[in-house]
């Protein structure tokens, strides 16, 4: 059994650990190029990353010991590394010149490489490695936690509670890691699919339309739309059935707003192991840095408008608008008088820059959202009746907003209450 990870910062300073799980990063970066020999752009991409990783795991040994070394060659560093260390560098020169010289050949004369060539020193290159950073570090890379990388510190400590329950136990049942498999699962679930089980529009128009609910929500994704979720984020779709497969299938209760699970048909201590909670633990890891990289970096503002619209009847108008209250599953349904010339606020779903966006509908109506002093109420209304004005909220000034609200307030009457009971399909 690897040694704990939790164990690693007591022997290595923070700027140590730090420097390791970068260059345990790049590395599988590396890796994951470097195993499609079918592909040599890809290949060649893998090696760059390969030498980037020699050389910051030569940057990281010279801090720990001490040594000196100048911006020189990977070849050259290994040198003045094994005068001062010894063989504890376990890489060979040839291994390195040869990788160099691949590296060298497509950088300054764009020659992609060999790859039947240049497997066996990728290989051996790689298995130095390893060697290397227990020789130096007394730890195996295995343990050093991509997790430190993670921004989300609710997500963070909860992985890592995994990790110390992974690693710090030397005597692993088919139980523990059963129960290991379910909090990894669990914390997916909890961190990125809850929000598909969550109370939605189409929810509430199911609702309104009086069609039955189920009590017990699972998130519903379509197969390519997950495909291409994960293509997007450098992930291959394949790897997340497989972790799918290995953990229990979480949702929600919603009438009790628990968080229930059920498990597939590969739940058995056959695949308790731990080579598959180390695989669904590391994938869960890479899922989230991925996610954290792609959409925290962004180089755009992407906003929620806060765009509405003042509308005015063009004569005296009776409509029907529904309010949904989720936490009470109490709808309430008014009737509105609307006085020709009045204005009052709300905001036509369809409408957008001054035009109607409902191409393709061919209907003369339209999902409405008309704001009160109190709730907000919504449903279909004839768009044809009223003039419309786009503004924002913050263009609003206060008195004009009570004008718009109280219109609206004044020109409604609840016609029926009813409690909206939620049943399974």
């Amino acid at each position: 059994m690897e040694k704990a990870t939790i164990k690693i910062t007591k022997r290595l300073d923070k700027s140590l650990v730090e420097r390791l799980v970068f260059l345990k990063y790049t590395l599988e970066e590396a890796l994951n190029y470097l195993r499609d020999t079918t592909n040599e752009y890809g290949f060649t991409v893998g090696i760059s990353l390969l030498h980037d990783s020699i050389e910051n795991l030569f940057w990281a040994i010279a801090l720990k010991r001490k040594v000196s070394i100048k911006d020189i060659s990977v070849p050259e560093k290994f040198e003045q590394l094994s005068k001062s260390i010894g063989k504890k560098i376990a890489f060979d020169k040839t291994s390195l010149v040869g990788l160099c010289r691949v590296r060298d050949s497509y950088k300054h004369h764009a020659l992609l490489p060999n790859i039947s060539q240049t497997v066996s020193i990728t290989d051996k290159i790689v298995f130095d490695f390893y060697q290397t950073i227990n020789n130096i570090f007394g730890i195996d890379l295995e343990v050093v936690s991509l997790s430190s990388l993670i921004l989300d510190e609710k997500l963070k400590k909860e992985i890592q509670d995994i990790e110390k329950l992974l690693y710090g136990n030397k005597k692993h049942t088919y139980n523990s890691y059963k129960d290991l498999l379910f909090k990894i699962g669990e914390t997916y679930f909890n961190h990125f699919e809850i929000n598909f089980t969550l109370f939605s529009l189409q929810d509430a128009y199911d609702i309104f339309s009086k069609k039955k609910r189920a009590r017990f929500k699972f998130p519903k994704r379509d197969v390519n739309e997950i495909a291409l979720n994960h293509l997007e984020l450098g992930l291959t779709p394949y790897l997340y059935w497989r972790f799918k497969n290995f953990v229990p299938e979480f949702g929600v209760d919603t009438e009790t707003n628990e968080t229930i699970s059920k498990m597939s048909f590969y739940w058995g201590r056959e695949n308790w192991t731990y080579k598959n909670v180390k695989f669904c633990l590391n994938w869960l890891i890479n899922y989230a840095l991925k996610r954290q990289w792609l959409y925290s970096n962004k180089q755009y503002d992407l906003n929620s408008t806060h765009r509405v619209q003042v509308v005015v009847p063009r004569k005296e108008v009776k409509i029907t608008l529904s309010n949904y209250d989720t936490e009470k599953n109490l709808r309430t349904i008014s009737e509105f008088s609307l006085q020709a010339g009045l204005e009052y606020l709300g905001c036509f779903i369809d409408f957008v820059d001054g035009a109607w966006q409902d191409y393709e509908e061919n209907v003369n109506t339209a999902h409405f959202i008309l704001y009160t002093s109190g709730l907000n109420y919504h449903g279909e209304i004839d768009k044809n009746t009223f003039d419309i004005v786009e503004t924002y909220f913050d263009d609003i000034p206060n008195d004009k907003m009570n004008v718009y609200l109280s219109n609206a307030s004044q020109a409604g009457k609840v016609i029926s209450k009813e409690t909206v009971k939620r049943t399974i399909d």
